[in-house]
């Protein structure tokens, strides 16, 4: 059974996940990363253990066969899993997903709010995907995928598989819009520790 408070970023790729996740991390120093357990190479600038838990697909076979790791999924030729101790801590997290484990994270969590980033357009996200540093034909696949990707959402989206819909606008005023969103999910969690915490932001 869970007891962790979870805040999850559905999104395409190149939507602006990351960015917006640090920038709640920053403003909200109470909340956890939640950091996922990839086979993915670690890309430039990226830091094992505060980016992604970088490993081997023998290791990461060995995590989850060990009963470690848990919601495992593949995405562009990669594993990817999260801690299952990381949903035990009553702590509150937030992280990124690829929305094809969206139902499976939701049925696992027991209090999750899941927030759909959808890109203003469309040719913002590619060319976040284009100025990333990514291995083999990685960027291609993910662009190859984004309009796929982009229905797909626009789809659950539409059939309320989402708490709240953010439109990305890639610039300084969609930090702090998303950041009050942030304020306004962990405000409605109304436990009084997390509210305690908030007054002082």
């Amino acid at each position: 059974m869970t007891s962790s408070s979870t805040i999850i970023l559905v999104g395409v790729s190149g939507c602006g996940k990351s960015t917006l996740c640090e920038s709640a991390l920053h403003k909200y120093p109470f909340i956890k990363k939640l950091i996922a357990v990839t086979t993915r190479p670690s890309r430039q600038n990226e830091i094992d253990g505060i980016d992604k838990y970088f490993v081997t697909q023998k290791e990461f076979d060995v995590q989850y066969s060990s009963n470690f790791l848990c919601l495992s999924y593949e995405a562009y030729g990669y594993h990817y899993a999260f801690r299952k101790n990381d949903f035990l801590t009553g702590d509150t997290y937030i992280g990124e997903l690829n929305y094809r484990n969206h139902e499976d994270f939701i049925n696992y969590c027991l209090n999750v709010n899941t927030i759909y980033i959808q890109p203003c357009e469309i040719e913002l996200a590619v060319l976040g995907i284009k100025n990333r540093d990514v291995f083999g034909n990685e960027a291609s696949s993910r662009i190859d995928q984004i309009n796929d990707d982009w229905m797909a959402l626009d789809n659950l989206y539409l059939e309320g598989r989402f708490n709240y819909q953010f439109i990305n606008y890639y610039d300084n005023d969609s930090k702090i819009r998303f950041d009050n969103l942030i304020r306004t999910i962990l405000t409605q969690a109304n436990t009084q520790a997390i509210s305690q915490l908030i007054m002082k932001y």
